[in-house]
């Protein structure tokens, strides 16, 4: 028999995926300093960072996408930052509940804000200026997948109960308010084949729980928490990543859909995942949602930005979302 390890990311919405299908009616996690004048030079460009631009064939719009009315203008979210210290990162063990034995340390690396480890678990922040933090058992599941090499049975929770583990752990913690409905995923899972068969099976061994955030009452991309649930309803990993946002005082002609869609046929923006586009490509986009989105922590971002999440569907049947900026700016 031949095993092998896949560990396989989130393809929800909830914790962040441009490429969710999903919408989430998720309270804000945004504050207010109104509004106050209409955009100016001064606002900042959108920008999702570098994309290879494979540009379709054809775009079509559907009648659906076709009468989807956007409001004439959005506001821009500031995000707040939120200083990291060796105290605060200590009151926040507590809170998680880690074990008393812990012990700070420092990477030395630039813009590090260090980790404390306790038991097993580390705790670890994304970032030495935002709120955003991770904490992790280090072993995680190799005891499930140390118990599936001995031939012992070994199977991950249920959809439903790693829902209810992850959100009883959640409110415990005060973490699960503010959140959207979560959605399950495979984290890891066991690939094995054997006897000449070439097929390889998957066994999920560890289940994602992720809960979506909206700012503005959009749904902000990009952002969210996930829980991971080992079997036995063992919880192996938290992350937390919503950085706190208020509202600037511009607000920024929002693009028609049929302006928003040359972007599309231009290949600009961020694909759908999964799915092959060449310049011989049907792309029809049968859907339209307008959101925020939360731009990769390492960009070191200032502002949440309007986006297009465009539901497309290709000529041979894959389909995904596909983001474009909402509005125009000074950097594409």
């Amino acid at each position: 028999m031949v095993m092998t390890v896949l560990v396989v990311s989130a393809c929800s919405r909830a914790s962040g995926d441009a490429n969710s299908t999903g919408a989430s009616s998720a309270p804000s996690v945004e504050s207010s300093t109104g509004i106050s004048g209409a955009a100016s030079a001064a606002v900042p460009g959108p920008w999702f960072g570098e994309t290879t631009r494979p540009t379709p064939g054809r775009v079509i719009l559907s009648d659906r996408a076709k009468a989807f009315v956007p409001p004439d203008t959005m506001p821009l979210f500031r995000i707040e930052p939120a200083i990291v210290t060796e105290v605060g990162m200590m009151e926040l063990a507590d809170k998680l509940g880690m074990p008393a034995d812990r012990e700070y340390s420092l990477s030395g690396a630039p813009d590090s804000c260090g980790a404390v480890s306790a038991g097993g678990w580390v705790l670890m922040f994304y970032r030495a200026d935002l709120h955003c933090f991770s904490l992790r058992l280090l072993e995680g599941d190799e005891e499930a997948i140390a118990a599936f090499q001995r031939g012992e049975e070994v199977q991950a929770v249920s959809e439903a109960e790693a829902a209810a583990v992850a959100s009883e752990y959640l409110l415990a913690r005060g973490y699960r308010e503010g959140l959207g409905e979560p959605t399950t995923f495979v984290r890891t899972a066991i690939g094995r084949s054997g006897g000449g068969q070439p097929e390889v099976k998957e066994l999920a061994i560890t289940r994602g729980v992720s809960y979506p955030v909206t700012v503005g009452g959009l749904r902000l991309i990009g952002a969210g928490v996930t829980v991971d649930v080992a079997p036995g309803g063992r919880v192996i990993s938290f992350s937390y990543k919503v950085q706190q946002a208020v509202r600037d005082q511009v607000e920024v002609p929002i693009l028609p859909v049929e302006e928003a869609t040359k972007d599309v046929e231009a290949g600009e923006g961020l694909l759908p995942g999964g799915v092959r586009i060449d310049n011989v490509s049907e792309v029809t986009i049968e859907d339209v949602e307008l959101g925020y989105y939360d731009p990769p922590l390492a960009l070191a971002e200032t502002h949440y930005r309007p986006v297009y999440v465009f539901r497309v569907r290709l000529g041979d049947g894959t389909a995904g979302a596909w983001l474009v900026s909402a509005y125009r700016g000074a950097r594409r």
